[in-house]
Order: C-alpha cells, then structure tokens, then sequence
C-alpha cells in the first residue's frame, strides 16, 4: 500500500518533470527560432539596398572624408602662413588666377627690342603660373604687328592714346612723364583684368631674361607678404658689372630702388603708388623718402635682367658704359637651400651690421694688397661717396640721398677675392614706419 502510494507519487513528479523539460526546450528552440528570424530580416534589409543607394552612401563618406581633409589643410596652412624654414612651401600653387603673375611689358616704338623681350621671356616660362601683357604707348603698326605674331601667347595688348600732362617750361623732357602716365595706364589695366591678380611684374620691352628669372620671382614673391619693410622685389643690380659679383645664389636688401625687372603687391598700388602716381620722373619719385617710407627692395648679387636698347631710350644712355658689363646670370641655384627668411628686415640687419662691423677697415690705395677678405671704406659725406665710387669703379650716383644699391647707407660688392663694404663711420637699422630713410 505504502509502496504503490510512494510509486504512484514518484510517477508524478516524473511527468512533471518530463514536462518543465519539455517546456524549456521548447522556450530554447523558439529563441533560436526568433534569432534566426531576426537575422534574416536584417539581411534582407541589408540586401533592399540598392546599387545606387550604395554609390550614394560611398560618395557623401567620401566627401565628409574630404571636407575634413579640407578644414585640416586650411588649419594647417594658417599656421604655417608665415614660416619659412622651407622656401618651396611659401611659392605661389600656381593652380588659379589669384596665384598667377601677370607680367606687363611696357612698350613704345621699338617694335625689334620688344620682340627680343617677349622670345627671351617665352623661352623660359613655365607651363603655368605667369601671365604676358604688353602695354603699348601709342599706335605704332611695328609693334602691333609684332605683339600679335605671338598670338594666344600674349595674354592681352594694351594701346593707350599717347596724351601727355607735362607741367609748363619742361617740354625738353617729354618722354619722361609720357612714360611714368604709361605705366599708370598699364597697371591699371592688368590688375582690372582680373581681380585675383596679387601682385604684379614691370618689364620694359629692351629687357633680357635670365634662365632662372622665374624661378627668382617664384621663390622671393612669398616675401612681400611676410615683410611688410619690404615693398618690391628686383631682378637688377645697379653694381653687378663684371668683377663686382660672384655669387648667384646671394641676394640682399636695397634702400635704393633699383627697377628693371621688378615686382609689386596690387595692395601697394591700390593703397599707395597708385592713387598719387606722380606725371613724371616715377622711377625717382619712388626714391623720394616720403614715397618710399623707408621700406627696401630684394635685389641679388646677380642680376637676372639685362637691358639691351642702347636705341631710342629715354636716358640717352647716362649709363651705357655700366650697363653694357652687367652680368646676366646663367649660373644654376637649388632654391630649396636659399632661406628667405634670411631676408626679413629682423633677421637681415643684425646679421648685415655684424658682418660689416667685423670687416677690416682700410685705406684705398691698400686694397690692391688685400685677397679673400672682408673690407671697408668708410665716407662721410655725398661728395666722398662719389668719390670712391669712381674709383672702384662702381655706380657713382646718389639719388634721395641713397647711393646706388646701398642699405643702410652700406653698398657691397666683390672685388677680385674680397667682399668690398663702402660704408658711414656709424650705421644702425631703422623702423621704417617711424624713421625717415637712410641719408647721407
């Protein structure tokens, strides 16, 4: 009886067991079930997607990829605006007009000197980057015909009705203010061409390129905007006849505007020159301490112009017997080793007043015993400049005060072995916005 009751419950508690388990297995397999389920709608959700929905998604992560990259590249560049421990990163890109340099010949009736300018020019252009204008002063058939045998090479071809303002009594020098009213016109035009012009490059039309005229242009362009004491940068120097330079890799900072191939920023035509261009004599006039304001120019060792037109010029060849022995650089330069910011007036003075404090002062007539030295001649006055000039036979002019390619009242030159300084008995560097420019 105990047994069959004992037996009888056992049997239950087996069927309820047998149960619960069957129950739960059923529970586990209706999770699986649902699992199974749940990814199977997933994947069809997956696989709806169509192709084009797919190209869609791939360009937007593309371009949000790319925007980032954008903002960290201009992020990047802000920075580094004003480094210059690598020249090559300061160069215009070249890649639209805002970083394109547009170059103005300036021309009157010299239609073979023109040509010559332009073949010298298009023989060393790069692909990009530069733009050619000629500014013609007058009709002159010569010249237009020559301006339009170079086609879609030539960017556009400026005639200005030949006008000139001249004040009474100084008609003797016409060609003068004709010529300073002409560069007015024609730097007008160029920077009315396109309004992303930057800056811009004066050439006259006796002018000879050298093979790296560009290149110069290229690399020292970035300095006009990182120093503001600077207002141009040149491709002449007044004292680089033969037996005076040597080096084509050295450049330097001039009080004394030197022209003849030389850049300038539009700011600085818009804001400054421009508005109170003189009708005359605009070479000088820049010269002028309340024009120039203390501010220099670049100009190297070498020069990378060379004027031609000993024909038919407005100077009457005042200096033809320096002018013809200029040195026109042909030498090569790796340009990734020049630092610009050697350059900038707050590491460029230092150094230059260091060097030629540290030079050995003489005599004249002792220079003949001197080789591969640093040496000075010391004047006092406009008269003992000139002077000395002539006889070392370099550039004896002084205009505003300033003597040809002299800083800080200092010209430099090679002669023979030596680094020759012409320099005052005293000499400091000068804030240009408070001080007036260097004078003798």
């Amino acid at each position: 009886m105990h047994l069959s009751r004992d037996f009888s419950k056992r049997s239950t508690l087996d069927i309820k067991s047998l149960l619960f388990k069957t129950k739960f297995r059923t529970f586990l397999l209706l999770l699986w079930l649902l699992f199974f389920l749940y990814c199977g709608y997933y994947y069809f959700l997956l696989s709806s997607i169509t192709t084009s929905d797919k190209k869609r998604l791939q360009i937007q992560s593309e371009n949000n990829r790319d925007s980032r990259s954008t903002r960290e590249e201009q992020v990047t560049n802000k920075d580094n605006k004003f480094k210059t421990e690598n020249p090559t990163v300061q160069q215009p890109a070249l890649s639209d007009s805002s970083n394109v340099i547009p170059i103005v010949i300036f021309t009157y009736q010299r239609a073979e000197y023109l040509r010559e300018c332009i073949e010298t020019l298009l023989r060393y252009i790069p692909n990009k980057g530069f733009h050619i204008y000629v500014s013609q002063d007058g009709f002159d058939e010569k010249v237009k015909e020559t301006v339009d045998s170079f086609g879609d090479k030539i960017k556009k071809h400026f005639q200005r009705e030949r006008n000139v303002i001249i004040p009474d009594k100084v008609s003797n020098v016409v060609a003068y203010y004709s010529i300073a009213q002409h560069y007015k016109f024609g730097i007008d035009h160029v920077f009315a061409e396109d309004v992303n012009y930057d800056r811009i490059i004066i050439m006259e039309e006796d002018l000879r390129v050298a093979p790296d005229f560009f290149e110069y242009f290229t690399y020292m362009s970035p300095l006009l905007n990182m120093d503001t004491s600077l207002f141009c940068i040149s491709a002449w120097n007044d004292n680089g006849m033969k037996g005076f330079v040597k080096d084509p890799a050295k450049f330097y900072r001039s009080d004394f505007f030197p022209g003849l191939g030389w850049m300038m920023r539009r700011k600085l035509w818009e804001d400054d020159f421009g508005p109170k261009w003189p009708l005359g004599f605009w070479d000088d006039w820049i010269r002028e301490g309340v024009n120039r304001k203390g501010r220099a120019c670049v100009r190297p060792e070498i020069s990378r112009t060379y004027t031609f037109g000993f024909k038919g010029g407005a100077s009457s060849n005042q200096f033809a017997n320096y002018l013809s022995d200029i040195v026109l650089n042909t030498e090569s330069v790796d340009w990734n080793k020049i630092d610009i910011n050697s350059l900038v007036k707050s590491n460029y003075d230092e150094e230059f007043i260091k060097e030629v404090k540290s030079s050995t002062l003489i005599k004249f007539n002792e220079i003949g015993a001197r080789e591969n030295e640093k040496i000075r001649l010391e004047y006092s006055t406009s008269d003992e400049y000139m002077r000395i000039a002539r006889e070392v036979g370099i550039m004896a002019d002084v205009k505003a005060g300033v003597p040809r390619g002299a800083y800080l009242g200092t010209v430099t030159v090679r002669l023979r072995s030596n680094t020759l300084y012409i320099t005052t008995p005293s000499f400091a560097p000068q804030t240009y916005t408070n001080l007036p420019p260097y004078k003798i």
